[in-house]
């Protein structure tokens, strides 16, 4: 019914939600994607990071969306600042606000996602009698080998992971590369 007057609906409808961060360090990234209909403004710990069909500046309950092109049929994303974190509490909060009070509905979905730091690629190795063992964890990688640190760098023929590498006695470098 969106309101007791159907002839006069509720404009705007307010959301709120906290959640816990343990450590904003572990962090690499904050995406928020949305769907709203008709207009949204999105807070995280109080200050104002996403708005969509609403004008700038202080919003008021009375204030009505800007249109109504989509029907909330259309994700909207958005990167956020991690430095919006807090470490523990934090509150994430939106206000959709429809175009008219005669609006026949009200769309909102929600999702913001943080990810972690990439795992750091190492280049593992073990001795097994007379030979090297090369092994690493991301298999898009290819294994390169220098004579010389400055290089040239070449791919390691027939480049397996493990990789067996005949100890020659002479000086060898290895490394990884996309």
């Amino acid at each position: 019914g969106f309101g007791p007057d159907s002839a006069n609906k509720y404009r705007t409808y307010y959301f709120r939600k906290q959640f816990t961060v343990e450590s904003v360090a572990a962090l690499t990234n904050l995406f928020l994607e949305v769907r709203r209909d008709d207009g949204i403004a999105v807070y995280l710990n109080g200050q104002d990071f996403y708005r969509n069909n609403l004008p700038a500046g202080p919003l008021a309950y009375s204030d009505f969306a800007t249109n109504a092109i989509d029907n909330g049929g259309i994700i909207q994303s958005a990167t956020l600042p991690l430095t919006a974190l807090v470490m523990g509490t934090n509150v994430l909060a939106a206000e959709v606000h429809q175009t008219t009070t005669g609006s026949s509905d009200l769309v909102f979905d929600l999702q913001l996602t943080a990810s972690p730091p990439p795992s750091a690629l190492i280049l593992q190795q073990a001795r097994l009698g007379g030979q090297l063992v090369l092994y690493w964890s991301d298999a898009s990688y290819e294994l390169e080998e220098a004579a010389e640190l400055s290089g040239p760098w070449t791919p390691m023929i027939g480049s397996a992971n493990p990789q067996t590498i005949v100890c020659s006695g002479d000086q060898q470098f290895f490394r990884l590369r996309k």
